[in-house]
């Protein structure tokens, strides 16, 4: 199954214009199986660190990173509830698993932008996720006007300054143009590095800007 989350100020119904909804019935996810489920969960209404008019629209909350598999947690006098984001997308992945149709072992996260944000959070976060690629993810933990900034680590977190993520290992792909909107290139290059420190592994792939019709990557992989 592949779970798809839209950019902020869209809907869920942006994923057509991604080609994915002309590839379940023959693209590949498993050899000898063609075709996948796609799910394309709506996000909501909500307060965004981000300039101007996307401030509050439709999308996602990465900004929120409590998102324990124990669901909400108790921290001293305080009761830290789960990302109402994340809980949601569990919610329509249980449904789909609860069919009998999803091969539990390959759950594959997709996004744009805000979408690939949330879905960069929700894959290093979630054990049944076995692989994320995503498009022009902000920095789930450190962008734009973020008063927050965390750096993502995985053992118990020491303090405000760090937010600790349950799946530090799932393989992720993250494809950037060097002349993105709002620092996006240089933001996902501490990205990168902070999945780097965890152990992770990402394949950092930048479209170059300085080779007119053509798309060069640049890959800087680790494993």
């Amino acid at each position: 199954m592949l779970v798809f989350l839209h950019p902020s100020e869209t809907s869920a119904y942006s994923v057509i214009l991604t080609g994915l909804v002309g590839l379940t019935d023959k693209g590949t996810l498993k050899e000898g199986a063609p075709g996948f489920i796609l799910l394309a969960p709506q996000g909501r209404y909500t307060t965004h660190l981000y300039p101007g008019y996307d401030s509050n629209a439709l999308g996602w909350d990465n900004w929120y990173r409590q998102l324990s598999l124990a669901g909400a947690v108790a921290v001293g006098d305080a009761t830290y509830d789960e990302n109402t984001d994340a809980a949601s997308i569990d919610h329509f992945v249980d449904a789909m698993i609860a069919t009998g149709k999803v091969d539990r072992q390959r759950i594959y996260m997709m996004g744009w932008s805000n979408g690939a944000s949330m879905a960069l959070l929700y894959a290093l976060n979630r054990p049944w996720v076995a692989a994320a690629a995503v498009y022009s993810a902000p920095d789930p933990f450190s962008a734009l006007f973020d008063v927050c900034t965390q750096t993502p680590v995985a053992i118990a977190a020491a303090g405000d300054g760090q937010a600790r993520v349950f799946n530090p290992r799932v393989p992720l792909m993250h494809v950037r143009n060097d002349c993105d909107i709002g620092g996006i290139c240089p933001n996902g290059s501490r990205f990168a590095a902070g999945v780097r420190a965890l152990g992770g592994s990402i394949e950092d792939v930048i479209v170059d800007s300085g080779k007119p019709g053509a798309f060069v990557r640049r890959l800087m992989r680790h494993r």
